[in-house]
C-alpha cells in the first residue's frame, strides 16, 4: 500500500506546506522584519491612498504624506535590524496594538527606495489596504492582515500554476517552497507580485512551447502580454523572460505572419514601456549625498552612489565592468545560495549551513532525474539558460548602478532573493538530463527524500526565527 508520501500530488504538497508554514512564518517574523518591509508597506499604503507615485519634495526628500501613526507602529522594533542580542517582548506587541490609525494626522516619511516603484508591485496588497484603512483598522492588524493578503496571493498563483505546467512539477514544487522564499512571501514586499508572475508566466510558456494539445487562445495571449507588461514595469531585469514565446510552435499559430505580427508586437510593447519608465522615473533617484542630512541615515541609500555615473562607467570601461562582474560572482557565490535557500530577514540570518547544503544539493539532485514525458532538444535548454544569464547580467548592472559607487571593486548588494524569480530557468536547462538512467525507485527516493527535507528546513526556520528574535 502506497503511503500519503507516494500518492500526493505536488499541487496539493504545495498547499498544505505552504499555508502551514507561511502563515507561521507571517505570524512569527516580528514586523519589520523582511527585507524592506517597513518601507513597502508606507509605499503601499501610500498608493491606496490614490497617489501613483511617491512625492519628491524640495527639500531633498522621497516618499510621501501618512498616518503619523504607522511610523509610530515601526518604533518598537526599530531596533531589531542588525541588533544581534536584541529580543521582541510581548510588551513591545501590547504598545503596537494600542496604536490608533488616525487618518487626519499626517506626517512626510520617507521611503525613498521604493517611492518610485510602479504600483503594479503592490497589486497584492492595495485592495487590502484600501478596505482596511477605511474601516480604520488599527495599524498593527492593517500590517498583519496586509501580509496575511500578500501571501494567500502569491500561494493562489503558485498553486495554480504547479497545476499547469506540463512537466517537473515537484522541482517547481520544491523552488516555491524553499525557506527563503516562504520567509520572503509571507512577508509584505514587492517581490510578491514579480516572482508569482514570473513563475506563472514560465509555465505557461512551457506548457505552449511543449505540450501538443495546449491551444493558443485569446486569453493566453492576454495573460502573456499582461504579465510581460507587469513584469517589465515593476522590475526591469526580468523582462527577457518573455521572449520564451519566440519557442512557441509556428505550426500553433494561424500562419506565420500571426507568429511574427504578434511576436514583434510583445516585444515592441515591452520596449515601449522600458523607455516610457525610464523617462518617467530617471529623475527621481536622490544621491545619498543630495539627501536631506536629517533623513538620508534611515533609508536604503548607499554614500557615494550615483547611477548614471555608474552607467557611464560601465559603457566607458566595459573589460572592466567584466572582469568585476566574475569578481563579484565568485566571491558572493557562496552566500548567495544560501541567501537563495535558507535565508530569514535581512541580517544574517541563516539556516544552519549542512541543511542549507543538503536542501540545495537534494534540490538540484531531484531536478537532474525527475522524469518527464516531454523529449526537448538541446537548443532549447540552451535558450532558458540564456535567458537565465541575461536577466541575471542586467540585474547586475542595475544593482551596481544603484548600491555601488562608481567604479567600485565589487557590485555591491548582490542578493540571492532576487534569483528566485529567474533560477526556474536555470533548472529548466539542466532538468532531467540524467532521467534516462533513473529508476522509478530513484526518482521516488529523490522526491520523498525532498519533501522531508522541505519539511525539517521549514522546521528548522521556526526554531531559527524564535532563537533570533524571541529567546
Amino acid at each position: 500500500m502506497k503511503t500519503w508520501l507516494q500518492n500526493t500530488p505536488p499541487e496539493q504538497f504545495f498547499k498544505i506546506t505552504a499555508t502551514l508554514f507561511g502563515v507561521l512564518y507571517l505570524f512569527l517574523v516580528p514586523p519589520f522584519q523582511v527585507p524592506d518591509e517597513a518601507n513597502h508597506f508606507y509605499r503601499a499604503y501610500h498608493i491606496a491612498d490614490g497617489n501613483l507615485m511617491g512625492e519628491k519634495i524640495e527639500d531633498q526628500r522621497y516618499g510621501g504624506e501618512l498616518p503619523k501613526n504607522l511610523v509610530s507602529l515601526y518604533e518598537p522594533f526599530k531596533d531589531l535590524r542588525y541588533n544581534y542580542d536584541e529580543k521582541v517582548e510581548w510588551d513591545h506587541f501590547k504598545t503596537a496594538s494600542k496604536i490608533p490609525l488616525r487618518k487626519g494626522r499626517t506626517e512626510f516619511v520617507d521611503f525613498a527606495n521604493v517611492a518610485y516603484y510602479s504600483p503594479t508591485a503592490y497589486l497584492f496588497q492595495i485592495p487590502n489596504l484600501w478596505i482596511y484603512k477605511v474601516l480604520n483598522v488599527k495599524p498593527l492588524f492593517l500590517f498583519y492582515l496586509t501580509r496575511l493578503a500578500s501571501f494567500f496571493y502569491w500561494a493562489f498563483v503558485i498553486y495554480h500554476a504547479i497545476q499547469l505546467i506540463p512537466f517537473y512539477k515537484w522541482t517547481f514544487c520544491f523552488m516555491a517552497l524553499l525557506p527563503s522564499s516562504l520567509f520572503l512571501h509571507s512577508g509584505i514586499t514587492a517581490d510578491s507580485i514579480t516572482n508569482a508572475s514570473c513563475f506563472y508566466l514560465i509555465v505557461l510558456l512551457m506548457r505552449l512551447i511543449f505540450d501538443k494539445k495546449a491551444e493558443i487562445t485569446f486569453q493566453h495571449l492576454f495573460i502573456i502580454m499582461g504579465l510581460s507588461l507587469v513584469i517589465t514595469i515593476n522590475k526591469v531585469v526580468y523582462f527577457p523572460i518573455a521572449f520564451l514565446f519566440l519557442l512557441i510552435p509556428k505550426w500553433k499559430f494561424a500562419s506565420a505572419r500571426q507568429y511574427f505580427n504578434l511576436s514583434l508586437t510583445l516585444i515592441g510593447s515591452i520596449l515601449l514601456i522600458l523607455g516610457t519608465w525610464f523617462l518617467i522615473t530617471k529623475d527621481l533617484f536622490i544621491p545619498y549625498q543630495e539627501y536631506h542630512p536629517d533623513y538620508r541615515a534611515t533609508q536604503q541609500l548607499n554614500e557615494g552612489v550615483d547611477p548614471m555615473a555608474q552607467l557611464q562607467f560601465i559603457l566607458s570601461n566595459p573589460l572592466d565592468f567584466v572582469g568585476i562582474w566574475f569578481r563579484s560572482f565568485f566571491e558572493y557565490l557562496p552566500s548567495n545560495l544560501a541567501h537563495y535557500v535558507g535565508k530569514f530577514g535581512w541580517e544574517a540570518n541563516y539556516l544552519p549551513t549542512p541543511l542549507i547544503g543538503l536542501i540545495g544539493l537534494g534540490l538540484i539532485a531531484h531536478a537532474l532525474f525527475e522524469k518527464n514525458l516531454i523529449d526537448f532538444d538541446p537548443w532549447k535548454r540552451v535558450f532558458f539558460i540564456a535567458t537565465g544569464m541575461l536577466c541575471f547580467i542586467l540585474f547586475s548592472v542595475v544593482i551596481y548602478m544603484q548600491w555601488s559607487p562608481p567604479g567600485n571593486e565589487v557590485i555591491l548588494s548582490f542578493g540571492g532573493r532576487y534569483m528566485i524569480a529567474i533560477f526556474p530557468l536555470f533548472f529548466l536547462g539542466v532538468g532531467g538530463v540524467f532521467r534516462k538512467w533513473s529508476e522509478d525507485r530513484i526518482s521516488e527516493l529523490l522526491r520523498i527524500g525532498m519533501m522531508g527535507l522541505i519539511w525539517v528546513g521549514l522546521i528548522f526556520g521556526v526554531f531559527c526565527v524564535i532563537g533570533r528574535y524571541f529567546v
